[in-house]
């Protein structure tokens, strides 16, 4: 597999500290440990954050239901004297529905990068405010991008294909880039500056998280917390949906499988390593469940395990899928559709979400029926 890496400076907008952004560009077909199935776009529902806090969360998981007064009344409490007509609460929204990115991450990229288009290259005719294509050998590169077309070129190069989806990655790799740890199966450096800038990135999305819950919160989505665009309705594992847009365990699909193998009454999966090889790991007969390798016999039910092969194919939507190529993917079925697709319970790199899947069957490479009653 290829892989290129581009190597420049990057000056952001932030006075007094320069960052340097290490672009890797990962062949979209790569495969990686640390993620059983990639997509490059789409998004979760989760009700506050993905991980534990902001500074862990996915930031392309958003919380549903905020609204533009909210956001516009957090941006009067900063203090800048930034253009109303530049950044408010409806451009922000409608710069998250263009890129997929977390209208908080946007607010707080935004804010530290340049006081909302106040200071440094930002300032200039055409430059946006979020740092992107502004070059330390051609720092004027920023005016090719404006504020909506640098949010989604940040989004879909900085944030998915360099592996900075959380403001912690991008925290850990300027510090492996720092002490020589740093390799680039890791994904690109998104800044160099060591002094914890992802926390106070972090730090605004938690205040402005905060001024959402003090101002009228938000509802539940109406999808449910999962997928964004997912099945209305769907899925039929009542065990599963009150698990939906958390992480469960390690946040490998290994260990959602496990987690529902444990609740079916078969026990924890401890001992296998690759998710394409659970149907063969275990003793699945002696607990009176059965497995299926013959793709020609495969007849998928509502509750299946459904293993997928390293390398195999895997449609969310309209977005191509290749199954990592050391690990394969696992995940559970919640429904059976007519036309063949299912809808899928899985994680990794998301929390916990119910989507609507197909693929070849010749990817798969089992599945498991549990014991009849235990539905």
């Amino acid at each position: 597999m290829k892989k290129y890496l581009l190597i420049g400076g990057l000056t952001l907008f932030m006075p007094v500290i320069l960052f340097v952004t290490i672009l890797f560009t990962i062949s979209k077909n790569n495969d990686s440990a640390s993620a059983d199935a990639q997509t490059q776009t789409g998004g979760y529902y989760v009700k506050h954050w993905s991980g534990a806090d902001a500074y862990t969360h996915n930031l392309l998981c958003q919380r549903y239901g905020i609204t533009a007064d909210q956001l516009d009344g957090f941006l009067a409490t900063t203090g800048i004297s930034y253009d109303k007509n530049r950044i408010n609460g409806a451009k922000l929204l409608e710069w998250q529905k263009a890129s997929g990115l977390d209208v908080r991450a946007i607010v707080a990229i935004a804010q530290m990068e340049s006081s909302y288009g106040t200071a440094g290259v930002a300032t200039q005719k055409g430059a946006n405010m979020f740092g992107y294509g502004a070059f330390d050998n051609d720092p004027n590169n920023a005016s090719n991008f404006n504020d909506e077309k640098a949010v989604v070129g940040l989004t879909t190069q900085t944030i998915i294909a360099n592996k900075n989806e959380t403001f912690k990655d991008q925290d850990d790799k300027a510090k492996a880039l720092a002490n020589g740890s740093w390799n680039p199966s890791m994904g690109g450096v998104y800044f160099t500056a060591t002094n914890g800038t992802g926390q106070k990135r972090a730090d605004v999305m938690t205040a402005l998280d905060k001024w959402i819950d003090d101002h009228g919160g938000t509802p539940d989505p109406p999808c449910g917390y999962g997928a964004i665009g997912g099945v209305v309705g769907g899925g039929a594992i009542g065990i599963l949906d009150q698990v939906a847009g958390q992480r469960i365990g390690s946040g490998q699909c290994y260990a959602l499988t496990s987690y529902y193998a444990e609740k079916m009454g078969f026990g924890a999966l401890s001992g296998g390593i690759a998710a394409a090889d659970i149907g063969k790991d275990y003793n699945w007969a002696a607990k009176g469940w059965q497995v299926i390798t013959d793709p020609k016999a495969m007849k998928m039910k509502t509750g299946d395990i459904i293993n997928f092969k390293r390398g195999g194919l895997i449609n969310y939507g309209s977005f191509g899928v290749t199954v990592d190529g050391t690990y394969g993917h696992t995940g559970v079925v919640g429904g059976v559709n007519a036309d063949g697709s299912i809808v899928l319970y899985d994680q990794n790199p998301k929390p916990v979400s119910k989507t609507t899947v197909s693929f070849p069957m010749s990817s798969v490479a089992s599945i498991i029926h549990p014991p009849a009653g235990t539905k």
